[in-house]
């Protein structure tokens, strides 16, 4: 077998065996993608808040970590 077809389907079995670890089937649709984002995007929301810091982008758009007044809650 030519070596560019055995890179190609090692990419894609590695893939696949990505999504299924992130609980995803095979060929996960655009609705599941945008739910898995906004529960990713939570998570982090509640860790930001937990340990007092704030997440943001400043004016270059490089995202920077700072410390919240009131710190985090206990």
């Amino acid at each position: 077998m030519d070596s560019r077809y055995s890179y190609y389907f090692t990419k894609m079995a590695q893939e696949e065996r990505r999504l299924t670890a992130h609980g995803h089937t095979r060929f996960p649709d655009e609705v599941e993608l945008v739910e898995h984002v906004f529960g990713i995007d939570d998570k982090i929301a509640l860790i930001c808040e937990v340990l007092g810091i704030a997440i943001e982008q400043d004016y270059r758009g490089r995202w920077v970590v700072s410390a919240r007044e009131g710190g985090g809650r206990r």
